[in-house]
């Protein structure tokens, strides 16, 4: 198997790139982070499997570059799974003042860039799925971004997040759908706390068809949209 995952080089990310890691099965992970001054744990793994790249997501042209160094080490392999886990959080105050920079960013990089990132990798997805293999794309999202269960901004001031990760969810639903007969699956979870069992389940047979466009936590218990 070939994994990508985002924002690879603290929490989430880098517990996901541990866990891959440690399965036989995976012959490549590549992680990617905003900036190299951050990747002093990622750094210092040690594993000929895992390649390390540099890649902002508020900017395409660092997407493609990316892209292009992965699908030449892939070849007709084609990537397995993509994992958004990049994202930013900042609390905004509704009741303060206007700070439109700080909604601008969190859309862009916690909805827009994985929308890009789905735009560019899909190919390799369609790739995988013609070499016989699963293919899938986990969107990292929230509890918080459901509609559904929507309490308000929260203590955390979290509109703006909010909304960034129900935008996110509408890509995983509306790509799954289009991407169904395709066999491309698309899921979104919400992990909670850091939480790295969910590397090992897309390494190994957990996540399937099956699961497509839903929502679902670390235990994998649906989340309503």
């Amino acid at each position: 198997m070939h994994i990508l995952v985002t924002g690879a080089n603290r929490g989430i990310g880098l517990g996901l790139v541990r866990e891959l890691l440690k399965h036989d099965e995976v012959k490549h992970v590549f992680a990617t982070h905003r900036h190299w001054a951050d990747t002093k744990e990622l750094m210092s793994i040690n594993d000929p499997r895992l390649q390390v790249f540099e890649m902002e997501l508020m900017e395409h042209i660092t997407i493609g570059s990316v892209y292009l160094k992965i699908r030449d080490t892939v070849g007709e392999d084609g990537l397995n799974c993509i994992i958004n886990n990049a994202g930013i959080f900042d609390a905004y105050d509704i009741n303060g003042p206007v700070k439109r920079k700080m909604i601008v960013d969190m859309i862009e990089v916690n909805s827009i860039g994985p929308t890009i990132m789905n735009q560019g990798f899909l190919p390799q997805l369609r790739k995988a799925v013609r070499a016989g293999k699963r293919a899938m794309m986990v969107n990292i999202s929230d509890e918080i971004g459901s509609m559904t269960l929507c309490r308000g901004t929260t203590d955390r001031k979290a509109l703006i997040y909010q909304m960034s990760k129900a935008s996110l969810n509408m890509l995983t639903r509306s790509m799954a759908v289009d991407c169904k007969k395709e066999k491309v699956a698309y899921l979104a979870l919400a992990p909670g706390s850091v939480k790295t069992e969910m590397g090992g389940a897309a390494a190994k047979d957990t996540i399937t068809m099956e699961h497509t466009g839903g929502f679902f936590d670390r235990k994998m218990n649906p989340i309503p949209f």
